[in-house]
């Protein structure tokens, strides 16, 4: 399968992506992260709350990888392979990024406390307190657009393709409303994610082409019949 084609099959989860990397990126350079994390987080209120308390869990880490063993025992053992290397490599990424690269980028709790001396400016949510530092890139933003995406790519629906975009940019948005990020991390959150699952699914589609389509709990059962 080449770029072209996953890139047509796509474009439901393609299009409204591009449009909110273009959109946020018309933000930040309309405003200061400051002030736009300010602006954000004044809608933080208790009808809200425990929505994005527990959709930002769609993000975590654990998250993909249980997906990706589900699909490998009971869909397809390429498609969890395939799954557990794009949430292997986009760890790796990130964490690269946050640790190395951008390692005294602070999160927005810790910024408007020290580096701007406004210690009591954000509502928080009890529960979801954030931590402090190694903001960029948002590494739930990441895993959330690497999961959904890869999602859409084994789905024909249509329909199953906008929401999964949906369901990943309302994690992504999470990050920012419980600010545990600034919006441009959920930007280069959401560039990593996209980019490390299309190279691994091409990657993966090339090496193994209709390899290993089956399940491994249809495999055992077959053997034991």
């Amino acid at each position: 399968m080449n770029l072209k084609r996953i890139r047509e099959e796509n474009l439901l989860f393609f299009i409204p992506t591009l449009i909110f990397l273009l959109f946020g990126t018309i933000l930040i350079f309309l405003t200061s992260k400051a002030e736009l994390h300010l602006h954000i987080n004044q809608f933080v209120n208790p009808r809200l709350n425990f929505f994005f308390k527990y959709i930002t869990y769609l993000g975590d880490g654990l998250t993909i990888v249980v997906v990706a063993v589900l699909l490998l025992l009971f869909r397809s053992v390429k498609q969890g392979l395939t799954l557990g290397a794009i949430a292997a490599v986009i760890g790796i990424v990130v964490q690269f990024l946050k640790k190395v690269v951008f390692s005294d980028v602070f999160r927005p709790k810790k910024y408007f406390s020290e580096t701007l001396n406004l210690p009591d400016v954000l509502n928080f949510i009890d529960g979801a307190e954030p931590a402090a530092n190694f903001s960029f890139p948002s590494g739930h933003t990441a895993t959330a657009f690497g999961l959904f995406l890869y999602l859409a790519f084994i789905s024909k629906s249509k329909i199953l393709k906008v929401i999964y975009f949906l369901i990943a940019l309302l994690t992504a948005f999470s990050r920012v409303y419980l600010s545990w990020h600034f919006f441009e991390d959920i930007l280069a959150g959401t560039v990593v994610g996209v980019s490390v699952t299309v190279l691994i699914y091409l990657f993966f589609e090339d090496i193994l082409g209709k390899r290993l389509n089956l399940a491994l709990f249809f495999r055992q059962k077959k053997r034991t019949s």
